[in-house]
């Protein structure tokens, strides 16, 4: 469901209003209040930056949120300040583990960056399933199909057909490398 579905089906609290809270020497923790989490990282950014230049490393934690949104946009600010990031976030059990044939993990979406002297930064921006799940929502929407290996119909069986894949499971990157990395869900 993208944001604009989420607004319509009353999933979220397009009112609602972060509350930021400093937990610890370098954890900080953003409570959307059901919200998008876009604004309450916006207005904890500038703590999670003050306490990771302090302390070396810091965290932040979100939670009442939903659609967390591409992970990258996330990581910009963070190595635009000169800093290594790290962002993650749990999805819907949509992704069957190497060999499986029903959804048991979330794609899992991670991304990490890093600034570079006299260059762009260098960011990550994946999830842990063969591709994103808007991306087969895409192929599905032009009726394109999709390349082998991305999923599976609801029996199970490997298919190129974006709305079988949407109806069965994804499956991970790289087998069961891509199940070690996303079955943190």
């Amino acid at each position: 469901m993208g944001i604009v579905d989420t607004l319509r089906k009353g999933k979220v609290s397009p009112d609602a209003e972060p509350q930021i809270h400093d937990q610890a020497p370098a954890i900080a923790r953003a409570d959307a209040g059901g919200a998008f989490s876009l604004l309450a990282y916006e207005r904890a950014l500038p703590l999670l930056l003050e306490k990771a230049r302090h302390n070396g490393i810091a965290a932040l934690a979100i939670n009442r949120c939903v659609h967390f949104s591409a992970l990258f946009a996330d990581i910009e600010p963070l190595t635009e300040a000169g800093l290594v990031g790290l962002a993650c976030t749990p999805s819907h059990a949509w992704v069957a583990p190497a060999g499986g044939t029903r959804p048991l993990f979330g794609t899992n979406p991670i991304a990490f960056g890093w600034p570079r002297q006299d260059k762009p930064p260098f960011i990550v921006d994946m999830a842990t399933s063969a591709a994103a799940r808007g991306e087969i929502q895409l192929h599905q929407r032009s009726g394109k199909a999709l390349p082998e290996g991305w999923g599976i119909d609801s029996q199970g069986q490997p298919t190129t057909d974006a709305a079988e894949v949407l109806n069965g499971a994804m499956l991970t990157f790289g087998g069961h490398k891509g199940l070690g990395a996303g079955g943190n869900g």
